[in-house]
């Protein structure tokens, strides 16, 4: 007996349109840290799969565009442009990373690897200082110079590779626009608390008035038409709306954008003809409006302090002041 040619095109779509593996698990992951009551709707999983196709496609591009990794050590000091511009000393360099929280807390799987990757993020400001420098061959003190300072180093996502750290950035990414998806609906819902009591204290009013307003009891049903239309956006089978919204267009959640930065040795920003040298950096927006330099890094894997190790250098210090 033949197997009928309309039934074997059946089972070919049956088999093309079954969900990815990787694409469930991100899913679920990412709608149950949104509210775990959602995987209980007859919405989920299907009408939630496209849009986070569309938001890991884009995040996958943005994780590959994150610059690095840079090694951070106290060789690539003397030797590096960035590394020098981001941090002032070797020794410094060294502080920052043994002091990280996320360092302190990571314990690598196998000690006898020491090499360790993760995100850095900083923050620049420049600074207006006066310094010495030579002008119409009469050297000068007081020459106006704009200075380059890179603070806030934050180091995340400890990695034992590059591959393997590019993929928690990419999780972090993804779970960075659940939680902007989870942010709007809290501040749904505290519009829609801030409106209750609008409306409880107009009602209060109007019963306070010898002559109810005709003008206070149109602003009374105003209110809380906006309050039913809140409370309506807030039902849970309403979330996918508030879940395509975000995962359609992540860049308006988080992006990505280059810039260049021209300095010398001495952090002093100068134009190449003045003997600056241009670095190349990566700025991340979030929605948030915070906005972080950030790339991955590479370096050497110290143990942190111990608490008693810690209080011991500070009677050192206090001894010798």
């Amino acid at each position: 007996m033949g197997f009928p040619f309309s039934s074997l095109l059946d089972l070919f779509r049956t088999h093309s349109t079954a969900p990815e593996p990787m694409l469930e698990q991100d899913l679920q992951r990412v709608v149950k840290s949104i509210n775990p009551l959602l995987l209980q709707t007859t919405a989920y999983p299907k009408q939630y799969r496209k849009a986070l196709h569309i938001a890991r496609e884009y995040v996958d591009r943005l994780t590959q565009q994150v610059p690095g990794p840079l090694c951070l050590t106290s060789e690539q000091f003397s030797k590096n442009n960035l590394v020098r511009a981001l941090f002032a000393s070797p020794k410094e360099l060294e502080e920052k990373l043994r002091l990280s929280i996320a360092m302190r807390e990571h314990q690598p799987g196998n000690t006898d690897k020491q090499s360790l990757y993760a995100l850095m993020g900083v923050r620049w400001e420049r600074q207006l200082h006066f310094g010495v420098e030579e002008v119409n061959g009469v050297t000068r003190t007081d020459v106006p110079q704009q200075t380059i300072n890179f603070k806030d180093h934050t180091f995340t996502l400890p990695a034992a590779s590059e591959s393997e750290a590019r993929q928690l950035l990419r999780d972090h990414f993804l779970q960075r626009l659940a939680n902007q998806v989870k942010q709007h609906i809290t501040d749904i819902t505290q519009q829609k608390d801030a409106l209750y009591k609008q409306a409880k204290q107009q009602e209060s009013e109007q019963r306070n008035r010898d002559i109810p307003s005709p003008e206070l009891a149109q602003q009374i049903h105003d209110t809380w038409e906006q309050w039913r239309d809140l409370t309506q956006q807030l039902d849970i089978n309403h979330t996918i709306q508030h879940f395509e919204a975000v995962m359609t267009k992540p860049e308006s959640s988080l992006c990505l954008s280059p810039f260049q930065l021209s300095m010398d040795a001495m952090g002093i920003e100068r134009t190449e003809k003045q003997g600056g040298k241009t670095i190349n950096l990566m700025d991340l927006h979030g929605a948030d409006r915070r906005i972080w330099t950030v790339m991955l890094v590479q370096f050497q894997w110290q143990r942190p302090p111990s608490t008693e190790e810690q209080l011991q250098q500070a009677y050192r210090w206090l001894s010798i002041s």
